[in-house]
């Protein structure tokens, strides 16, 4: 008998007794390769010798103190580290929380204070798109463009308007026109419609992923999409929230994933990667001129969390990116995410079922379809995503599903990211323990 609040209650799960790299061991010794780095958290790989003993030699100083009567070196040092790395998209401050979730809640908060701040209560509204995720604390669920997550708790959920959020698999089959090209201007047009009928002075922000994360399968949004987000939010005074805690963090190949289209946020949030799977932790990035309205304001942050800017959560985060730095990890996340989708797409986009493979450094989304000639999803009752989740398991390998993001709660997708310090031979295993999934499921 277990006195634990499983996550999931339709089997028993695996006792995992030890990790090593990229593979974990259960308490029966099946072993597995963590091809989803937990939940895209495991950015070094599980028991990282190097990030632990750095990690451990950070905490011994000091673990806890209140962030509202001291500040504290680690706390100092991965602001600093973080906001160096951020100078092309003009982020320099920073601040610590604890969850993604949590992440998102105090950027959205901090949007609406700097509007107060500033004299303008009207600005209220916000917007995000639909499919995406944003975590599950209330006011990021609300944020959320997962009406199954939702459902229950409706009646405390925050109106949010939405967006759609570009996916080019879809989209080519929606285009009317002899071009079939993938472009932001539909997107964009809908952006500047939604803003003329809600009325500029009444939105406070918008929040989306620069490159999508679960909901739609790592899909990359059209070239010049997030810049023109950004000129049309900026000429209207609307703030931007980049939400990174999925792709942030070197999964994309690049620390911040605004990089890729030189996107200039007003906030940007990580976690997941950014902790390592260590302990905790994730950060709200902003911009000077907004960390000015405070101060030349209220003086004070209106979120605050017990743990925020905690010494011990934050050690685990230098220890992170001083090993990021060191061995050249965003390289590596380069050329092996190259090899790997060779190898990927040499596997799967013959198969019968395989409609579309996504990737960007080491983040690859493969979506399956019943009918690859229409595009048309499998009825979500056949729980494909299901079956081969759990058929990737039986052969030793970790994926992330998701299932849901087409019209009537249809669509099966399956989401791959490795921890970054993958190698070849084990890109290779990847391949070979999906294809025996595959071959198990149809």
């Amino acid at each position: 008998m277990s006195n634990l609040l499983h996550r999931s209650l339709k089997e028993p799960l695996p006792l995992i007794e030890h990790g090593m790299g990229v593979r974990l061991y259960d308490s029966n010794g099946k072993e597995y390769i963590d091809g989803s780095s937990g939940a895209f958290v495991v950015s070094l790989g599980h028991s990282n010798a190097e990030v632990l003993k750095s990690y451990n030699e950070l905490i011994q100083k000091i673990t806890y103190v209140n962030g509202t009567q001291f500040t504290n070196e680690n706390a100092e040092d991965l602001a600093k580290k973080l906001c160096e790395k951020s100078k092309k998209i003009g982020l320099n401050r920073c601040g610590f929380i604890s969850s993604g979730s949590e992440a998102v809640e105090a950027a959205l908060k901090l949007a609406r204070q700097i509007h107060i701040e500033r004299g303008e209560k009207s600005r209220k509204i916000f917007i995000s798109r639909t499919p995406s995720y944003h975590g599950n604390t209330l006011f990021a669920l609300s944020a959320s463009g997962r009406p199954g997550y939702k459902k229950n708790f409706s009646d405390y959920l925050v109106h949010f308007e939405s967006l759609t959020t570009p996916y080019e698999y879809v989209a080519l089959n929606n285009i009317t026109s002899n071009s079939k090209t993938y472009l932001a201007e539909p997107y964009l047009d809908e952006l500047s419609k939604k803003i003329a009928s809600i009325g500029k002075d009444n939105i406070a922000g918008l929040i989306l992923e620069p490159i999508s994360g679960s909901s739609v399968a790592g899909a990359l949004p059209p070239s010049g999409y997030l810049k023109g987000i950004e000129k049309i939010c900026k000429a209207n005074g609307i703030l931007t929230i980049a939400d990174e805690v999925l792709v942030g963090m070197g999964r994309t190949g690049t620390y911040y994933a605004s990089e890729h289209d030189s996107f200039n946020p007003d906030f940007l949030t990580l976690g997941k990667g950014l902790n390592g799977g260590l302990t905790a932790l994730s950060a709200v990035l902003t911009r000077e001129e907004h960390f000015e309205t405070i101060r030349n304001g209220s003086k004070k942050l209106d979120h605050a969390q017990t743990f925020m800017h905690c010494p011990g959560s934050v050690a685990a985060g230098i220890a992170v990116f001083d090993y990021f730095e060191k061995h050249l990890v965003l390289k590596n996340v380069i050329q092996i995410g190259d090899y790997l989708n060779q190898k990927l797409r040499s596997a799967f986009e013959n198969h019968d079922h395989v409609g579309f493979i996504s990737n960007i450094g080491l983040l690859f989304g493969i979506e399956i379809v019943e009918n690859k000639s229409n595009k048309s999803p499998f009825p979500i009752e056949r729980k494909i995503t299901e079956k081969l989740t759990h058929a990737a398991l039986e052969s030793g390998l970790t994926l992330w599903p998701n299932t849901g993001h087409r019209e009537n709660g249809d669509g099966d997708i399956i989401l791959l990211g490795p921890p970054l310090v993958l190698n070849r031979s084990e890109a290779d295993e990847i391949v070979t323990r999906l294809l025996l999934a595959f071959d198990s499921v149809f």
